[in-house]
């Protein structure tokens, strides 16, 4: 609701469309951030979830095509630091 309601807005109102547009943005990032943190939360908090990454039996899960041939991430640590700066990198300074 909140993305349709800001592109009519920015329909009906075409000189305020760029502030629209940012405000759409900013919340759409908020969103993003309060969706990681409480994930984070619910797992148990980073350390834990990276300890039980690192614990989960099998080897490391392989990429699908036509990524197959790229080196699989290693499990634990890395792997949530890894999928953390993928994730935060969308979220505005």
């Amino acid at each position: 609701p909140i993305f349709a309601l800001e592109w009519f807005l920015a329909l009906c109102f075409i000189n305020i469309a760029p502030v629209m547009r940012m405000l759409r943005e900013f919340y759409e990032a908020f969103a993003l951030f309060s969706f990681t943190q409480f994930m984070l939360t619910y797992l148990g908090g980073p350390t834990n979830l990276a300890h039980m990454l690192e614990e989960e039996p099998g080897d490391n899960p392989k990429h699908l095509f036509p990524f197959c041939n790229l080196k699989a991430w290693p499990k634990g640590p890395k792997f949530l630091k890894y999928v953390l700066i993928g994730i935060l990198q969308y979220i505005p300074v």
